[in-house]
């Protein structure tokens, strides 16, 4: 509860979602397992955490916002997602990127005919500026099919 922005509710979630599921292997991973944490979380704790997994474990979530209650932590995207043949699955193993903003890449996609450049991911709604730089080197985009 030292961190910023981090009140005793949020305090308890993060750490009951650590004892029930293991260590958070970063960001992504923490935004994934607890409801609450998001980019306004980010901002201001940010720069105070350190993760002690390797990286982020399979496993359920309590966070997020499926309707299960949770989504799935991400392993991590194992090389560069096209996005002009990214699934949502695909897309979701991208660090703050969720279903909603999965979905939200998926429609942009459709209703503009694939993307030219990687750089058209700061005009997708609901893709903050912060997440599509941070995914320019995480994204290839060729030809749409």
């Amino acid at each position: 509860i030292r961190l910023p922005g981090v009140g005793p509710s949020l305090a308890k979630r993060i750490v009951a979602e650590r004892l029930r599921n293991g260590p958070f292997g970063g960001a992504p991973c923490l935004d994934a397992r607890v409801r609450g944490v998001g980019e306004g979380f980010f901002r201001r704790a940010g720069p105070h955490l350190a993760y002690s997994a390797g990286r982020c474990a399979e496993g359920p979530g309590t966070g997020g916002n499926s309707p299960s209650g949770g989504r799935t932590a991400s392993a991590g995207c194992t090389g560069a997602v096209e996005l002009n043949r990214a699934t949502k699955a695909d897309l979701e193993c991208l660090p703050g990127i969720g279903g909603a903003r999965a979905e939200s890449i998926l429609a942009w996609r459709g209703r503009h005919g694939g993307f030219r450049e990687a750089g058209e991911l700061r005009q997708v709604p609901g893709v903050p500026e912060r997440v599509a730089e941070a995914l320019l080197e995480r994204v290839t985009v060729s030809l749409a099919p």
